[in-house]
């Protein structure tokens, strides 16, 4: 899921949020996802009447495609950065009726602990105090992408 990095004036990052579809982003501004086959793409919709700039360039039809990395600014001054990359977030697991095996333990995660999924591979770990299979490693098994294991890179489920 995208999310924003909210930004001060330096560029400091100072807060962050996932952003569901129609997620307002500040006054007269909406970040909205149109789903394709292939993913989605995720645009900026803003009043023409209201300043929002993106990468410092003015949205003069009220529409644009975002990138990750844009920088976002509202008429009242807030600053934030867009971006594309899934987070790692600790769920509740649902089975959903085929078994899923953790990729480090490999054995099967049970519905209703809490667990995470890569957000790069896919796969499903487990991720609750008997089994912290995501965050006490620093790699995940089956593709080696990053876990963030101590780096507040896993969001808490909200």
């Amino acid at each position: 899921m995208a999310h924003i990095l909210d930004t001060n004036a330096d560029g400091t990052t100072v807060g962050q949020r996932e952003l569901p579809l129609g997620a307002p982003l500040g006054p007269g501004a909406t970040i909205a996802a149109a789903r394709e086959a292939t993913g989605e793409t995720w645009v900026l919709i803003s009043d023409v009447a209201v300043r929002t700039l993106v990468n410092g360039e003015a949205v003069p039809l009220g529409i644009r495609i975002l990138q990750s990395g844009d920088e976002i600014r509202t008429h009242d001054g807030a600053t934030a950065a867009f971006s594309d990359e899934r987070l790692a977030s600790v769920v509740t697991f649902s089975a959903g009726g085929t078994p899923v095996r953790c990729g480090r333990c490999t054995t099967e995660l049970e519905p209703g602990l809490t667990a995470v999924r890569c957000p790069s591979c896919s796969s499903w770990y487990h991720e609750h105090p008997e089994f912290p299979c995501w965050s006490s490693v620093p790699f995940c098994a089956v593709c080696g992408v990053a876990t963030g294991r101590g780096a507040g890179q896993i969001a808490e489920e909200t």
